[in-house]
């Protein structure tokens, strides 16, 4: 991002980082073997912070996106909407990552209930974000066939 604060190509890079860096901090931990449901939910907080972290014109809210700065900058960046998708996806998947093992304890378990919400969402966001990103690369071709298969259900 420019000193300025304003959005480049390249604003995403930082984030993409620290994504990465906290998922090579999540292995390292998994393969010591020390793993436990704190440290789990440690790295939940972490993931949550880096999303509250992001810049205005990166923050996967739909309230935000409505913003009139926020829009011109899309107007103006159109790889804008695509990275929120980047973001919102990657840190989604590592939740999921994160909470997919007590996902089932937390049907039995009061304590692990947070993960079997936390998993089943991230699992939600994961599919709305792949299908919004195929979508908006649909072809007219493909936009018909999509809707033809749609009348026949």
């Amino acid at each position: 991002m420019k000193d300025s604060g304003r959005p480049t190509i390249n604003s995403l890079m930082p984030f993409a980082y620290q994504i990465a860096d906290l998922g090579r901090q999540w292995s390292v931990l998994v393969h010591s073997r020390m793993l436990t449901y704190a440290h789990i939910l440690d790295f939940d907080t972490k993931f949550r912070a880096l999303l509250s972290s992001l810049p205005i014109f990166l923050r996967p809210d739909p309230t935000l996106e409505q913003l009139p700065e926020v829009r011109q900058e899309q107007a103006q960046r159109p790889y804008l909407a695509m990275h929120r998708l980047i973001v919102f996806e990657a840190v989604n998947q590592r939740l999921l990552v994160l909470h997919r093992d007590d996902m089932c304890r937390g049907h039995h378990d009061e304590k692990f209930a947070y993960s079997t919400r936390v998993a089943v969402d991230a699992a939600r966001t994961i599919l709305s974000v792949s299908n919004t990103h195929l979508r908006a690369h649909e072809t007219e071709s493909d936009l018909v066939s999509r809707r033809l298969l749609e009348k026949k259900r």
